[in-house]
């Protein structure tokens, strides 16, 4: 964000600590394609603005504890 201009400061975060399990990693294929349609705009504003545009790559805040729950090995 800040190489774009944008001040990021993220000093707390809020994180579900019941199902650090549970990610976008154990989403459905037929929910992520739903995703993918309902906020295509989004998506469509991420590539045009950011140059991300790889609407199949999963991610994750690796970077809070127990935030990429069902990520494979």
């Amino acid at each position: 964000m800040e190489q774009n201009g944008y001040a990021a400061r993220m000093e707390n975060t809020m994180h579900n600590v019941v199902c650090n399990d549970v990610s976008a990693y154990s989403l459905s294929t037929e929910t992520k394609n739903l995703i993918k349609e309902v906020y295509a705009a989004d998506f469509d504003l991420l590539c045009d603005k950011f140059s991300y545009c790889d609407r199949d790559e999963m991610t994750c805040h690796e970077n809070i504890e127990d935030m990429c729950g069902g990520k494979p090995s």
